[in-house]
């Protein structure tokens, strides 16, 4: 009886007793969560192919997203008028792409704000009042932008 009393104590003591805190798992978890977060600000699916005809104009994009910041190929190809071509660099923003197209143009290179507003597999471009500074053309007012559901950018397979 005097051994079962000792024994006690020591089972008793190890139940209670708080077992050594592993912080490299609970960091890893931590870091897992704070990714999974991040990853979730960017719309998924925007990266691809897009493309828009109307009668004999046409445009393609090509848009390559990392993280927030998207980067891309802009293709303008009036009927009437010179072709642009370009490159596109800017950011996702909630349900927009607000980027700055650098293209040529009748022998010029220019830039120009584009907005995008993310609608699924469509992107509909923003028309607005700009400024233009030398080359450069931005929007007066992001929040008074008109979208042109006439005219989408509709997402589809890549042409080389």
């Amino acid at each position: 009886m005097r051994n079962i009393i000792p024994i006690a104590f020591i089972l008793f003591a190890a139940c209670n007793s708080k077992p050594e805190a592993n912080t490299d798992t609970i960091a890893a978890k931590e870091d897992t969560v704070t990714e999974l977060r991040y990853v979730t600000k960017t719309p998924l699916g925007i990266p691809g192919c897009y493309s828009w005809t109307a009668g004999h104009d046409t445009a393609t994009l090509h848009l390559q997203v990392k993280e927030t910041q998207v980067t891309g190929n802009l293709i303008y190809d009036w009927s009437e008028k010179d072709r642009n071509t370009g490159t596109l660099q800017g950011v996702v923003k909630d349900s927009l792409i607000v980027a700055d197209y650098s293209f040529q143009a009748e022998g010029m290179t220019s830039v120009r704000e584009v907005v995008f507003k993310i609608k699924g597999d469509l992107l509909i471009e923003g028309f607005g009042d700009f400024n233009t500074r030398g080359d450069t053309t931005k929007y007066k007012n992001k929040a008074k932008l008109r979208f042109q559901n006439d005219r989408p950018f509709i997402k589809g397979a890549c042409k080389e």
